[in-house]
C-alpha cells in the first residue's frame, strides 16, 4: 500500500515506529526535588547519588516536586492548544523565517526526515547577542526578537511567564549537576552567564500512518540539558542500552524529564 503522507515525512526503515508493539519502560528512574525550595525535606547525597544512577543507566531521570506552581503548566498547555487549533494561515503570521530561527514551524526535519509535528520556539532572554553569520572571524552580532501570534491574546504573557520560570529551575539544577560530577556547586555557573535558553512549543497532530512516520525522529538535543514536560499523552521513547530496544517513558502530569544534550555528554 502506498504511504498516505508526504515522502519527506516517511522514517528510514530502521526508525519506524511500530504502534501496536510499544514497550514501556517498567521502572522510570524518578527524583524527588523538595530539597530545591524545603532544604529540610530531604537528603541532597541521595539526590545527588540518584542523578549520578540514573544518568549512567538510562541518560534521563523524571523531576517531580521542582516548586514550580501546577497552573504555570495549564495556563502555557491551553494557549498552546488555541494556537494549534487556528487555521494554517493564521498560525503562518509567526512563521520564522531564514533570518529568524523564532516563531512557528511545520516543517522541521531530524536528520534529514521531515517532523511530523508543528512547532513554535522562543527565546527566553530576548535580546541575546548571536554572531550576524556563520563566518569563524565575523565581528558583527545580530538579537533576534520573538515571533509572537496574535491570538490567542494571552499566548505571549504565559509563555513568557513559564520561560522564566523554568529558567530558574534549570540554574538551580546546573549547580546540583556540578555537585554530580565531584565540582563546587557554581563551578559550572559562568559557562552559561550569556547563554541562549529557549523554549519549544510541540504539537503532534493525529496521523494517518503512524507505522511511517514520527513526531521527532531519533536525536540527542545540541543544548547543556532539555526540560521536557507534556499533557500526559505519551510518546517520549528513549534507546535502552542493554539491548539497543526503544522504550516508551510514561508520562507525569506536571513533572519534568531532564535529559542531558551534547554539552554535556562532551
Amino acid at each position: 500500500m502506498a504511504p498516505s503522507i508526504d515522502a519527506s515525512l516517511v522514517q528510514p526503515v530502521d526508525f519506524r515506529p511500530k504502534p501496536d508493539k510499544v514497550v514501556h519502560l517498567e521502572e522510570t528512574p524518578v527524583i524527588d526535588f523538595s530539597i530545591l525550595h524545603s532544604p529540610e525535606s530531604g537528603n541532597l547525597e541521595s539526590v545527588i547519588s540518584q542523578m549520578r544512577k540514573s544518568l549512567q543507566e538510562w541518560d534521563f531521570f523524571v523531576i517531580e516536586n521542582h516548586g514550580l506552581a501546577p497552573e504555570l503548566f495549564d495556563n502555557v498547555r491551553n494557549a498552546m492548544a488555541k494556537f494549534s487549533s487556528l487555521p494554517y494561515e493564521e498560525k503562518k503570521k509567526a512563521s520564522r523565517d531564514l533570518k529568524n530561527p523564532w516563531g512557528y514551524n511545520d516543517k522541521d526535519h531530524t536528520k534529514n526526515t521531515r517532523d511530523w509535528a508543528e512547532v513554535l520556539d522562543y527565546v527566553v532572554n530576548e535580546g541575546f547577542q548571536i554572531p550576524a553569520n556563520m563566518e569563524p572571524d565575523c565581528k558583527e552580532t545580530v538579537a533576534l526578537k520573538n515571533l509572537w501570534p496574535p491570538n490567542p491574546e494571552e499566548f505571549q504573557k504565559v509563555c513568557e511567564d513559564y520561560g522564566r520560570e523554568t529558567t530558574k529551575l534549570a540554574s538551580k539544577l546546573l549547580e546540583i549537576l556540578a555537585l554530580c560530577l565531584g565540582l563546587p556547586a557554581d563551578r559550572l555557573n559562568r559557562y552559561f552567564e550569556e547563554t541562549m535558553t529557549y523554549v519549544r512549543l510541540n504539537h503532534y497532530p493525529p496521523c494517518p500512518s503512524p507505522d511511517l512516520a514520527l513526531g521527532k525522529g531519533p536525536h540527542v538535543d545540541a543544548s547543556a540539558f532539555t526540560l521536557l514536560t507534556t499533557d500526559g499523552v505519551s510518546g517520549f521513547e528513549v534507546r535502552r542500552k542493554s539491548d539497543g530496544e526503544w522504550v516508551r517513558v510514561r508520562p507525569t502530569v506536571n513533572s519534568f524529564i531532564f535529559v542531558p544534550g551534547d554539552i554535556f555528554q562532551v
